[in-house]
């Protein structure tokens, strides 16, 4: 039973390294070359807002199947993953504030700051693979 439960945080622990690597090397590039940059960050914005807390759920159960099989290191690489899946979808959060008096809000640099937060959470997903897979 607990080589299963390894077995499936594992699976799940590899999709989250699919997810990340597919949208921060294929497809917001590929958004930027092709689209213009208003659908492009308009996009990327979406993909973001609906696919990050998804990949944090995803993230969370490869966090509890490690956990299940005694990998702790594992279960908590993969948590921390989670959370920062949850915080880039959270910097590109709906604002319903009204605008600003004096200037205007940068939308910009919440985009670039939720797209490297992605690729960091990369590595973060690679240690939790690797530990998962070692069962440390």
């Amino acid at each position: 039973m607990s080589q299963f439960v390894q077995g499936l945080g594992l699976i799940l622990a590899s999709m989250v390294l699919g997810w990340t690597i597919l949208f921060s090397f294929v497809v917001s590039p590929q958004a930027f070359k092709t689209l213009d940059p208003g659908r492009a960050k308009r996009m990327i914005r979406e993909t973001m807002k609906r696919g990050h807390p998804l990949v944090a759920m995803v993230a969370a159960g490869a966090a509890g199947s490690a956990l299940f099989a005694g990998a702790v290191g594992g279960a908590i690489v993969m948590a921390c993953s989670a959370a920062m899946f949850l915080l880039a979808a959270y910097t590109l959060a709906p604002r319903d504030d009204a605008k600003p008096k004096a200037g205007t809000r940068k939308t910009d640099t919440a985009r670039v700051v939720a797209a490297m937060l992605t690729v960091m959470i990369t590595c973060v997903v690679i240690a939790g693979v690797v530990l998962i897979g070692m069962k440390i």
